[in-house]
């Protein structure tokens, strides 16, 4: 199932691929998705990032919070989960 992380202020030429380089440092890494406009398929500046598990998550929440990518420091969070 793994644990989803936000990670925002992303520079237009943010790619996947550079998302997962930056947050496999902290553990696996199970899919990564940037957002885009569905008109102009820009992005939108922020993205998803799957991990493992909880320590891996966590590992990467605080080791990737502030990391510059190119030339912007990375906002990372937890996406809380929906109650049922």
């Amino acid at each position: 199932m793994g644990i989803k992380l936000y990670a925002g202020n992303l520079s237009s030429e943010t790619t996947e691929t550079d998302l997962t380089r930056v947050f496999a440092q902290y553990g696996k890494v199970l899919g990564v998705k940037i957002r885009k406009d569905a008109d102009t398929g820009e992005s939108r500046g922020y993205g998803y990032i799957l991990m493992e598990d909880k320590t891996a998550a966590r590992t990467a929440r605080s080791g990737a919070d502030g990391h510059v990518l190119h030339d912007q420091p990375l906002k990372v969070r937890k996406v809380a989960r929906k109650q049922k």
